[in-house]
């Protein structure tokens, strides 16, 4: 559908009763409620033009329906903000996540400790601050500090994403962003659990203390399974990436992630098969 320039999209608003001016058009601009226009050189290379994309029409049309429903104008950034944050928690959920962050994977239930208060640790930690020195208050400060990330993470998340995310974005947009974020945190906590069941796996083939082996065996097996798991979301995150893309994704098809994916699926099951076989084998 072709472009269209500011007096064009103005005229077409009138048409379906919504009277706005340049000046108000621009107003809402400032407000950030609307996107800026793609400059364009005209024809025979003379002047710059702005020209819309023609859903602009629907989202001033947006903008009108809130302002009828009683919100105010400098209320409305914020309800379109939530727009997107709500869109873009939805595509987590749908993952199976809550929050900003992976958390669960590493055996870490935010819900529980979203409960815990967090003032109370910090003047905790702060008392330990007051009376300690050297390494021990070095350490102390680590402790504060990993606390008030903790407990600010999401408002730090939420400002960087609205900086690359706006309400008039496709919800595929938002899907995507959401998705790689997902992949992007995934692989880190993946590559460590690597590292460490490679590293019990050693342990394993040097031991001769049987005692030692079952531990470490019953280590390598939970860590392996979290790690299967983590690939195994890495790889579909991949796939329906690849089918929003409509092509390749990273140089795989949707069809070759998904094919990906079922590899680590029987993997998967023959690992969680030991894992009850070994808890068994102990009842």
């Amino acid at each position: 559908m072709d472009k269209l320039k500011l007096p064009e999209v103005l005229k077409r608003l009138k048409e379906e009763g919504i009277d706005i001016t340049k000046r108000t058009f621009e107003f809402y601009q400032r407000l950030g409620l609307l996107p800026k226009p793609e400059k364009r050189v005209g024809k025979g290379g003379k002047g710059v033009y702005g020209y819309y994309d023609p859903e602009i029409i629907n989202l001033v049309k947006e903008i009108y329906k809130l302002k009828e429903e009683g919100h105010l104008l400098i209320d409305i950034p914020l309800v379109l903000i939530d727009l997107v944050i709500n869109k873009y928690k939805s595509v987590l959920n749908e993952w199976g996540f809550s929050d900003y962050h992976l958390s669960e994977m590493m055996g870490w239930d935010p819900k529980e400790e979203k409960r815990k208060d967090w003032e109370s640790h910090r003047s905790t930690v702060k008392r330990v601050l007051e009376g300690t020195s050297g390494p021990m208050r070095e350490k102390a400060e680590k402790a504060f500090d990993l606390l008030v990330k903790l407990s600010t993470f999401d408002s730090k998340f939420e400002a960087k994403l609205l900086n690359e995310l706006h309400w008039w974005d496709s919800p595929e947009l938002i899907e995507t962003h959401a998705l790689e974020y997902i992949r992007n945190e995934a692989m880190p906590i993946h590559s460590g659990l690597l590292l460490a069941t490679t590293e019990i796996s050693n342990e394993l083939e040097s031991t001769k203390d049987e005692i030692a082996r079952d531990a470490l065996y019953k280590m390598y097996t939970k860590l392996a399974v979290k790690k299967c798991h983590l690939l195994l979301l890495f790889n579909k995150v991949s796939a329906r990436l690849a089918e929003i893309a409509g092509r390749e994704y990273r140089h795989k098809t949707k069809e070759q992630w998904e094919e990906s994916a079922a590899l680590v699926e029987i993997f998967l099951k023959a690992l969680e098969n030991d894992l009850k076989t070994f808890k068994n084998k102990y009842k």
